[in-house]
């Protein structure tokens, strides 16, 4: 079977203010979906609605407000109420941008799929309009206003249904609203009530991993550290999940690979191999980005996170394959055996893989989604920190200035290659089951297609990753590290081009202070300032799409395989 995509199992109308379906077939996350809930018989989804419509309604004539009720702080709400066993939903970690104080950084967040599926649904049937608008720093925000037709369902709705929602939102007659304070997000009223929400805290699990890379990026055999013979540690770890998780799909034997692009040359390289040692006869060693500040004294404090570095193969003028590993104190009771294999290209492409051992007293053989979306946000923390410890000084500097200081929390894009899928079946079924979608939603965002390459071979394309399961997906597996590594060079081109907007909408402002610098002389060297700032980075972002450019130049594009599955892919 071929590709699916969601445009073929999804109603083909919808409200004028959703829009059309992007490539591959794939609707915004929050615009379009198949009817898959019966709201009528379904509490969770009545008692959803009835939330909004606690933050949101129409005007009811010309002048009046039109109230609508902000995404995440709904995602917020909705946490809390899984908790308070309001809502019946599944949850798991998930990145979302979130503005504050006019810069975005992304924040990992326990959403519920579900409700974002019950959200599709209310928005198909008309009782919930969907708002789209942008931050200062044109981050998009979505928002939710309950319409005319929700009002009236949930005017003849049961109220004992309601009933816990209502004391789940007030206090003391006031009802709960949500702020971001930079860190965390608080619950609070005006009447001065205010709690942390627990929606940032991202439930750790006991596993162990082993360092692995394709084939492809290897330049000799020589074999990776196995932590095979550790993985019943992880059983013996804990596990800080706050409910139980259930799952309906298990992957078998997988690997996890991620991918980011860093502006990377033939300099770069060099240094980045004198500082491994690759030359060397003990190659390798403890790395950290601390600076040393007095390198003369005799003595210095290092931080308690470090990466243990060995080499394993590396071309002078192409590439160098080491394996890491986290030296970082974790939680009590929570055992995290955690080894990468890194790939540094000089065309700036970092691979990062590994491949799962023992998830909680699940073994390598059989590991559930829900195990590997909370996995998943551990890596990515905890890749950030691999690469910044051995990027220079500069590097560093180029990337504050794209993710202006938010670089720790920047986006990458994942692989999850696996021997098999648990179940298998047809390529409709796992977009037509709200159950798989909002599971394969966890691990790769936004399905945006499926592509069945045999009977057992599976690939799922989404926003945030790709999942390929089977024999033959392993097969051609330089075919997904290759589209890997060019998703990661998007994600840093969407990232530049924002951050060239922020700049435009920089020069605008000064713009306007230089044109009213007579009214307020004082503002002089402040605005000199602003200009010097700026011109600094302008001419870093021009330096980094010159990177860009000389790696696109230098991309090799795998040769077609001759067998049909290969070709699908």
């Amino acid at each position: 079977m071929g590709k699916v995509s969601l445009l073929d199992v999804a109603p083909a109308q919808g409200p004028p203010d959703l829009g059309q379906a992007t490539m591959y077939g794939a609707p915004d996350p929050l615009a379009a979906s198949s009817s898959r809930f019966s709201i009528l018989t379904n509490p969770d989804q009545i008692r959803l609605l009835y939330i909004i419509s606690k933050y949101s309604s129409p005007a009811r004539k010309a002048g009046e407000e039109e109230l609508c009720m902000r995404y995440i702080p709904l995602a917020v709400l909705v946490y809390e109420a899984i908790i308070e066993e309001i809502l019946q939903y599944d949850y798991g970690p998930a990145s979302r941008p979130i503005c504050y104080n006019g810069v975005t950084r992304n924040v990992w967040m326990n959403i519920s799929q579900e409700c974002v599926a019950a959200l599709e649904d209310f928005i198909m049937k008309g009782l919930v309009y969907h708002v789209k608008l942008q931050s200062r720093d044109f981050t998009t925000v979505s928002a939710f206003q309950i319409t005319d037709k929700g009002q009236g369902f949930l005017a003849r709705a049961p109220k004992t249904i309601t009933l816990k929602v209502d004391d789940f939102l007030y206090r003391a007659g006031d009802i709960l609203q949500v702020r971001f304070n930079g860190q965390e997000f608080e619950m609070y009223t005006d009447a001065g009530y205010c709690v942390l929400s627990k929606v940032t805290d991202i439930e750790d699990l006991s596993y162990v991993s082993s360092p692995w890379l394709p084939k492809c990026l290897r330049y000799n055999d020589k074999p990776f550290r196995s932590m095979e013979h550790r993985a019943y540690e992880a059983a013996q770890g804990a596990s800080a999940a706050a409910t139980e998780m259930t799952s309906l799909i298990y992957l078998k034997n997988v690997s996890l690979m991620l991918s980011e692009w860093l502006p990377m040359g033939p300099n770069q390289l060099t240094y980045l191999q004198d500082r491994l040692g690759v030359f060397g006869r003990s190659a390798g060693g403890l790395f950290t980005a601390q600076v040393d500040v007095e390198p003369a004294r005799t003595r210095f404090v290092c931080r308690d996170t470090m990466t243990r570095v060995r080499i394993l193969d590396f071309s002078p003028v192409e590439a160098v394959n080491f394996e890491a590993e986290i030296c970082e104190p974790e939680e009590e009771n929570i055992t995290q055996i955690e080894f990468f294999a890194i790939n540094v290209s000089v065309d700036g492409s970092i691979t990062m893989g590994l491949a799962i051992d023992a998830v909680g007293s699940s073994l390598r053989d059989r590991i559930s989604l829900d195990a590997l979306c909370r996995l998943n946000v551990d890596v990515m923390t905890d890749s950030s920190q691999v690469t910044g410890d051995l990027l220079s000084e500069y590097q560093t500097t180029q990337l504050r200035t794209v993710y202006l200081g938010q670089q720790d929390t920047r986006e990458k894009y994942v692989l999850f290659l696996a021997d098999a899928i648990d179940p298998v079946t047809r390529a409709e079924s796992y977009i037509n089951d709200s159950s798989f979608l909002s599971e394969l939603r966890q691990v790769v965002g936004d399905v945006h297609s499926v592509h069945c390459l045999s009977q057992n071979d599976v690939v799922f394309i989404g926003s945030k990753g790709v999942l390929a399961a089977g024999d033959r997906c392993r097969k051609h597996e330089e075919i997904l590290v290759r589209f890997l590594v060019l998703q990661a060079r998007e994600n840093f081109v969407n990232a530049l081009f924002t951050r060239i907007k922020v700049l435009n909408s920089d020069l605008g402002h000064i713009r306007d202070l230089i044109s009213h610098v007579e009214e307020h002389p004082n503002r002089e060297f402040a605005i000199r300032d602003m200009l010097a700032s700026t011109a600094n980075q302008i001419s870093l972002l021009v330096e980094l799409q010159d990177y860009l450019r000389e790696s696109l130049l230098g991309f090799r594009i795998p040769p077609l395989p001759t067998e049909l599955s290969g070709r699908k892919m």
